[in-house]
């Protein structure tokens, strides 16, 4: 039986398919080209799967992890650019990825490790 009931209810849609996640969309001259010159241009720029740099005002520019816990959107940050680079940031949130497929709250880790003393 399968999709034969979905495919019964829903119209087909000529080219039309799942989107899928993208990640890494974001390359190093992407990320320069944001603050060229004196040219800042301020938002927040997706590399997929969670990981974002936003860009402030002035052109200040850090990584961030965004997820959700229990419907509450959460934030990590990961470091600045270009202290922390585009694959160190990456790693960082493949890392944070794993720890929320196993139901872990990333913040909630490092909280730990730090009052830990690791």
């Amino acid at each position: 039986m399968g999709n034969a009931w979905f495919e019964s209810k829903v119209p087909k849609i000529e080219g039309w398919h799942m989107a899928r996640r993208e990640i890494s969309k974001l390359s190093s001259a992407t990320i320069k080209n944001v603050t060229r010159a004196g040219e800042h241009k301020p938002g927040l720029y997706g590399d997929g799967g969670g990981l974002y740099l936003p860009v402030g005002p002035t052109g200040s520019k850090s990584w961030v992890f965004r997820y959700k816990v229990n419907r509450v959107e959460r934030a990590m940050g990961l470091g600045p650019y270009p202290t922390v680079t585009l694959a160190d940031a990456r790693k960082k949130a493949e890392h944070c990825r794993r720890l929320r497929a196993d139901r872990r709250d990333p913040l909630a880790e490092r909280s730990e490790e730090r009052r830990v003393g690791k």
